[in-house]
């Protein structure tokens, strides 16, 4: 069995993958391109398709955040990304048939960490993510 975790944005989407021993099979990102979302969506597609050549069964995507950020969100970026958001979860059904189960990033991060916070490097947590997380059950 093999888990897609993804974390979609409008400039880059994160994509990792592991398998039910818990082995770390790819990590990688993609970077949407195109002017319109029609054109951003299918540079999507073709990505997932040119980057991923092993069988998904399972989907675990990070909830897009809605809340608003001073200085940072406005209800036109939330709404951007929202709609981004749904195109990249309708190609990945498409794709896989499989509907991307949603995870907020704090709990992905607990679920890496032990914490909701990053307290140690990157390769450092996906190796204890890789070795000790207790999620990949079928």
């Amino acid at each position: 069995m093999n888990i897609l975790g993804v974390d979609i944005s409008t400039t880059t989407i994160g994509i990792t993958i592991i398998n039910e021993k818990k082995e770390l099979l790819l990590i990688d990102y993609i970077k949407p391109v195109g002017n319109t979302f029609l054109e951003k969506a299918l540079s999507v597609e073709q990505q997932i398709q040119e980057k991923i050549k092993i069988p998904i069964h399972k989907i675990a995507a990070e909830q897009p955040s809605m809340m608003f950020k001073q200085g940072m969100s406005s209800a036109q970026v939330i709404a951007t990304i929202l709609r981004f958001n749904g195109i990249v979860h309708f190609i990945l059904y498409k794709l896989y048939n499989l509907i991307p189960q949603e995870m907020a990033a704090t709990s992905a991060r607990k679920l890496v960490t032990g914490i909701g916070v990053y307290r140690k490097p990157l390769n450092a947590k996906v190796e204890w993510f890789a070795g000790n997380n207790d999620l990949v059950q079928n």
